[in-house]
């Protein structure tokens, strides 16, 4: 006789408390999902959408497609409904199922209504793919019992109920039963108690569920802030405050900005009772099954495309650092503490990275000063702990100039966990020193498993106080920057390198950010303009041409835009980083075929040949000078040098 399936229990969900996470119109949102369910024959998942899309702010539609149009406009004619006038396609352009980032649907279907959760239907595609490029992907809804529950609630007027969506679709231009409204209002609210919400960003903040703001309000206050007093509004909160507008809870109205009071429906004593109600039911949810009785299902929500370590290299000024913190930002920005930087130098060494006692001096409790020596954690354990703690974050070390310290004797027995399996985790644990086990015993050991937070100490490790071993997480992530052309840097040996995948920035790429700047050169008696990106291309083609390797080029980004776009400046910054770079580094041993002035002139010769002749400091420049640097050009007109000059 077959037996029940071992149950497996998902990864917690993050409850994006202090995120930018947002839904402005949510109850258009949810009358859309429950007339998309209904429409698709009550399923447990469906799939909708373009393949791709562009959001409202690029011009587009999002992902609106004809087949949800089709089944929308099957279910408005099946239950009689007057669109008045209106098209389908109308009614349904400009909703959040359409063009909001996936991030935000989850967050208000996941964590707030528990009515669905939103996947990409491309499953390669991570979750955050929508946050930049104002993109839209086709996605994947799996329904939760709740539409299964507002099914009963209108039944047996299934017809009602789908006139209340079509209502709150329409911005009240369809008619609804208002019973039929109140009965879906109550359910809604009723699912949204199992809800968290936090008042700011960072520990001051109070976390709560709406049963605190009844509370508050039971007890005498006429109105409660949803948030501390000049914070900004994050994560969850900002979708309850239009939740809130909208009527979704019946029990609150808008009292104006972050304020909210009882609806003058309810009486005090029946906001008490619910309150106590919703207490009870999130106490009842709370149940902790022991290890040995469930699985765990440990395989991510969506498969990461997010490579575990990654190291961005190219030649100076090709936007490196740049690109690779924007990426880092705007994929684990949103998480508290989720971007980590540290920075490598030749004196930074292991102690430094993973941490080591250090002398400590503090007040003791007699109100005296003393020195003690406690274990220091470095960046990598900081963000270690972070990540085993918190298992449904992401958490990303960003490593600036990795290679100008010693790369092997930086990482030591770390390099071991770099090798990293299909599924993110190190394949190979290592121990660890004494110092840092009982450390790590110490941090994990208040995790407060009561909360469901992570559960990350082993039966023997309670016992001994110390943490045996270290093994990365899927969660945790290792991104860095490395410039390979500079003087002083360390070599990389090949095994450390094949445990990285590498990013290399092209020398030319994304030089469209520096286009449009015009920079000041003389030229006799005068001074010209010529377009700063063409004379580096210019001044890359002379050093390709005396066969200097390309890692030594200069990038768009060389010079910063500050003084690209001041032409007071311009002339020294150019000196002082151009020409010095190439004098100290790139055409070192070229010097006779760059400079004019030939192998023997010294770098003061050289700067002043700059400030009198211009671009024919350079040897050899002249043929591609012609490109850029006509007489005739009229942009030189357009910029009279200053009276000063």
């Amino acid at each position: 006789m077959p037996l029940p399936k071992k149950l497996a229990l998902p990864r917690d969900l993050d409850p994006r408390l202090v995120t930018k996470t947002s839904l402005s119109d949510p109850k258009r949102t949810i009358a859309l999902l429950i007339i998309m369910w209904y429409a698709a024959g009550k399923p447990g998942s469906h799939a909708y959408g373009l393949e791709i899309g562009k959001g409202k702010k690029d011009g587009g539609t999002g992902i609106l497609d004809n087949a949800t149009i089709d089944s929308v406009s099957k279910l408005a004619e099946k239950n009689s409904i007057d669109l008045q006038g209106l098209s389908v396609r109308d009614v349904l352009a400009g909703n959040a199922m359409f063009e909001s980032q996936i991030e935000s649907l989850n967050a208000a279907f996941q964590l707030i209504w528990h009515l669905a959760s939103f996947s990409f239907a491309d499953e390669s595609k991570n979750l955050s793919a929508e946050r930049t490029g104002g993109l839209r992907f086709r996605k994947l809804i799996r329904f939760a019992s709740n539409m299964d529950l507002i099914d009963m609630v209108a039944q047996p007027n299934e017809a009602a109920l789908v006139g209340v969506a079509f209502n709150w679709l329409t911005s009240g231009v369809v008619e609804c039963d208002p019973a039929m409204e109140e009965r879906i209002k109550r359910t809604l609210a009723a699912f949204a108690e199992t809800s968290f919400y936090k008042t700011m960003k960072g520990d001051d903040g109070i976390v709560y569920a709406p049963s605190g703001i009844y509370d508050v309000i039971a007890e005498g206050a006429s109105v409660v802030s949803l948030v501390n007093e000049g914070a900004e509004t994050q994560g969850t909160t900002r979708i309850l405050k239009p939740a809130v507008k909208d009527g979704l809870n019946p029990m609150l109205v808008e009292h104006g900005g972050n304020e909210v009071s009882r609806n003058n429906a309810y009486t005090s004593d029946e906001l008490a009772a619910y309150s106590e109600r919703a207490k009870n039911t999130l106490a009842i949810s709370s149940i902790k099954l022991a290890a040995s009785d469930v699985s765990v299902d440990e395989s991510p929500q969506q498969p990461s495309s997010l490579p575990w370590n990654l190291i961005y290299f190219g030649a100076p000024g090709t936007g490196k650092s740049y690109q690779l913190g924007k990426r880092a930002e705007s994929t684990f920005g949103e998480t508290e503490g989720g971007v980590t930087r540290v920075t490598f130098h030749p004196d930074y060494t292991y102690s430094q990275f993973v941490g080591c006692y250090k002398p400590i001096s503090d007040v003791n409790d007699e109100g005296r000063h003393e020195v003690y020596y406690d274990f220091v954690p470095g960046p990598f354990t900081d963000v270690y702990v972070k990540a085993k703690k918190h298992p449904e974050k992401k958490y990303v070390l960003l490593i600036e100039e990795i290679n100008r310290a010693n790369p092997a004797a930086v990482f030591g027995d770390v390099f071991q966990l770099l090798d990293r399996g299909r599924d993110g985790r190190s394949e190979y644990p290592v121990r660890v020193s004494q110092d840092l086990g009982k450390y790590l015993y110490h941090a994990f050991n208040h995790v407060n498993v009561a909360e469901d937070d992570a559960k990350v100490l082993e039966n023997e490790e309670y016992s001994n106080e110390c943490v045996s071993t270290v093994s990365i997480p899927d969660n945790m992530y290792l991104w860095a920057s490395m410039n390979s052309a500079d003087q002083g840097v360390f070599p990389m040996d090949t095994a450390f390198k094949r445990r990285w995948d590498f990013r290399y920035m092209g020398i030319d790429e994304g030089d469209e950010g520096v286009a449009g700047y015009e920079v000041p050169v003389a030229k006799g008696d005068s001074v010209v303009y010529v377009k700063w990106n063409e004379l580096r291309k210019a001044i890359n083609a002379l050093l390709i041409a005396n066969k200097v390797n390309e890692d030594k080029l200069i990038g768009p980004y060389f010079i910063k835009e500050t003084a690209l776009a001041d032409p007071n400046s311009f002339a020294g910054v150019f000196k002082n980083k151009v020409l010095l770079y190439l004098f100290e580094d790139a055409a070192k041993m070229k010097k006779g075929n760059i400079f004019s002035l030939g192998s023997t002139a010294t770098y003061s010769q050289v700067c002043k040949d700059f400030d009198v002749n211009g671009l024919s400091v350079f040897n050899g420049l002249g043929p591609v000078r012609e490109l850029f640097l006509g007489e005739n050009d009229s942009t030189n007109e357009d910029h009279e040098p200053d009276a000063e000059e």
